[in-house]
């Protein structure tokens, strides 16, 4: 009975040490995992700032050519006729990733970290996708007030044309301000998350 107790006691000890060092295992593998995770989320992070800073760069040339088209309608109206004969209305989108997140999300990873992590990224990720959808609005307004000044001749347009042509230029002039105003907030929030360690 005593050799019995002994052998039982070596294997539930062997047990007990494979199970603690696959738990070991697993702990470490969570960690590097959760590492990796937080490394290529910072990585995206700082990469989807710069292209925000870079489109908000942009967006003073931008708010100058809507300008300059209200002159340029407002001109016609008035005169029949305008000073200005070139017209430029480009406009800079931000494309931003998220590849790190959904990998981040697909391992697992962001079950391994804290809650306050987590809802740190998920946070600036959000924001980031409102940001997206303002840019969306934007384009809405954007497209079709591409229209008139590609189609000739401003000054053949009727005052009627004239018209919704200006409240398109507005209602793009305003979904630009809205979207510069966010986009440095979202700007400020980014360098925010990436000074954190």
């Amino acid at each position: 009975m005593k050799e019995f107790g002994i052998q039982l006691a070596t294997i539930t000890i062997g047990i007990l040490i494979a199970l603690s060092l696959e738990g070991v295992t697993q702990w470490f593998h969570h960690r590097s995992l959760v590492r990796e995770a937080r490394a290529n989320l910072a990585s995206e992070l700082r990469d989807n700032k710069a292209e925000l800073d870079r489109v908000l760069h942009a967006a003073p040339a931008s708010e100058k050519d809507l300008r300059t088209a209200l002159q340029l309608i407002d001109d016609i109206l008035a005169q029949r006729k305008s000073d200005i004969h070139t017209l430029s209305l480009s406009y800079n989108l931000a494309l931003f990733n998220t590849a790190s997140r959904s990998t981040a999300e697909a391992t697992g990873a962001l079950g391994f970290m804290d809650y306050t992590e987590v809802k740190k990224f998920a946070t600036i990720y959000d924001l980031q996708q409102q940001f997206n959808r303002l840019q969306d609005r934007l384009l809405e307004a954007w497209i079709p007030m591409l229209t008139p000044a590609q189609d000739g001749d401003p000054e053949k347009l009727d005052d009627r044309a004239l018209r919704d042509w200006r409240q398109q230029v507005l209602t793009s002039l305003s979904h630009l301000q809205a979207e510069v105003n966010f986009g440095k907030s979202l700007s400020a929030e980014y360098a925010k998350v990436l000074e954190q360690p």
